[in-house]
Formats: structure tokens, C-alpha cells, sequence
């Protein structure tokens, strides 16, 4: 994985996943294993990709609840 600064100010992130595929025979479980790595790599990229809220400090307890 590398992560480089663009000149936008964003960070810019690249990797390569590789697998090998460990069940026989490959013509009924490379299908399963490859999907399976195309779900892993859609996850990684959705949580790289998308901005996370700004952390903030804790707010006051909402009325009639306690903070104990």
C-alpha cells in the first residue's frame, strides 16, 4: 500500500491484493474465492474513500439523564 499527498490536499491511496486460491477443484471454488476478494477490496475501498466526520467534544447529557 502506498499513500502519496495530491495537490488537492487529499491523500492518495493505491494497493494491490493478491490471493491464491487454496480449495480444489479450482473450476467450482476460484468463482467463490474471486468473489470473495472483489467484496474484500469494494469494502477496503469504501473505507478509504469515504470522509469521516470531524471528531467533536462529547455533548452534555440530554435532560433528565445522568452522566454517572
Amino acid at each position: 500500500m502506498t499513500w502519496q499527498p495530491s495537490p488537492t490536499g487529499r491523500t492518495e491511496v493505491t494497493w494491490t491484493l493478491h490471493y491464491r486460491r487454496t480449495f480444489d477443484p479450482g473450476w467450482y471454488f476460484g468463482p467463490i474465492q474471486t468473489y470473495g476478494m472483489e467484496q474484500a477490496a469494494a469494502y477496503l475501498s469504501d473505507t478509504f474513500s469515504h470522509p469521516t466526520a470531524p471528531a467533536t467534544a462529547p455533548s452534555a447529557a440530554p435532560a433528565g439523564t445522568s452522566t454517572r
